[in-house]
């Protein structure tokens, strides 16, 4: 979510108006209740993750996504 130039926010803003409907997993490795509070909500829901995570958590995350859920 902490990019040089634009932060998660920004890119999940820029990326909706291409596409509402994209499916997007936003990770982090400070991801806390307020920054998940300033998360784009148009469109479907924004998958937080937070590091470290296990592959069997991104693949549950991508699960998810795909599946609307």
């Amino acid at each position: 979510m902490m990019l040089p130039g634009l932060s998660g926010g920004e890119i999940i803003i820029e990326l909706r108006k291409r596409d509402p409907n994209l499916p997007i997993i936003a990770m982090s490795g400070v991801m806390d209740e307020e920054a998940l509070k300033k998360l784009p909500i148009a469109g479907p829901p924004v998958r937080p993750l937070s590091k470290p995570l296990t592959a069997a958590m991104l693949m549950a995350a991508i699960r998810e996504s795909r599946s609307g859920a």
